[in-house]
């Protein structure tokens, strides 16, 4: 008794331990009601009911669950034809797009489509293909000729803090601000030489080793003694306001900056090793990117 009740136990915990993995297992392909809600969408189409079409179709696209490239090939093309006939033209472009990228050798039945929409289609695929964002779409290529990549440039500045305490607009030359470091650079150029030029004026007063100065001169001491005030309060000024422009937009010491170039596969530049830059392949938005990285 006592054996087949421990058999018992460990035969209904062997089958938990079976059966609980396979009942978490998320659900692979369409569902019934998803497979239902095509075939009513297939009709619909073939019946030229487009609005019904649209609004039977996008909730399977959206799920994700269409597992068959052709059977997802076709969905898109009813769904852009669909856009197209009720007068969504952005829309039946942004759909048609999307096929494209999978599949930019398709065509549209000529003798299934009207003309109209044919050349709808075939003209925004020659539109993203001179743009790049589809492969050379003749028959039998595909992904041939240049590409639109997502370029990606890693950026790290070294720039230390004490060097924005430096004057002479060395911050705003640092922040990539040339124009701003040149103006800085040349007030402060200004405040100093005049600084300078009047200390050495007043000192040129002076009699002999002693600091008095004779009485007819006094007025033009006291002028010179006024442009000293005068530069040295330039310098300090555009000192300070220097300093704290310098920090206040300092960039981050690492930036990534992105753009979108045409680049043919075969012509994709070496990698550089003397100042540490790598170049790699990132995923992008729109497929397979090419990647910049390094120090500046």
């Amino acid at each position: 008794m006592t054996r087949r009740l421990w058999a018992g136990l460990c035969a209904a915990l062997l089958a938990s331990v079976a059966v609980g993995p396979a009942s978490a297992a998320p659900p692979q392909g369409l569902t019934v009601e998803q497979r239902q809600r095509l075939g009513e969408a297939d009709e619909a189409f073939r019946y030229q009911d487009y609005e019904r079409t649209i609004k039977l179709l996008l909730p399977v696209l959206e799920s994700g669950q269409i597992r068959d490239p052709e059977e997802l090939l076709t969905t898109r093309e009813h769904l852009g034809a669909s856009y197209w006939f009720v007068g969504a033209l952005d829309a039946a472009r942004t759909e048609f797009g999307v096929l494209l990228k999978e599949r930019p050798d398709h065509r549209l039945n000529k003798l299934f489509y009207p003309p109209g929409l044919v050349s709808f289609f075939e003209e925004h695929k020659k539109w993203l293909t001179d743009a790049g964002f589809i492969g050379d779409a003749r028959p039998g290529s595909v992904l041939t000729g240049p590409r639109r990549t997502l370029v990606k440039t890693t950026i790290e500045r070294r720039v230390p803090a004490i060097a924005y305490l430096m004057p002479f607009g060395v911050g705003q030359f640092a922040n990539g601000a040339p124009a701003k470091g040149a103006v800085v650079a040349a007030v402060q150029g200004i405040g100093l030489a005049i600084n300078v030029g009047s200390w050495l004026g007043v000192q040129a007063l002076k009699r002999g080793k002693s600091n008095s100065i004779a009485a007819a001169d006094e007025g033009r001491a006291e002028l010179l003694r006024a442009l000293w005030w005068v530069g040295t309060g330039m310098f300090s000024a555009t000192w300070i306001y220097s300093v704290a422009d310098g920090f206040a937009y300092r960039p981050p010491r690492k930036q990534v900056e992105q753009r979108w170039e045409l680049l043919d596969p075969d012509d994709v530049p070496t990698p550089r090793d003397a100042s540490g830059v790598k170049l790699q392949f990132d995923p992008g938005p729109t497929g397979l990117g090419l990647g910049l990285s390094g120090a500046f």
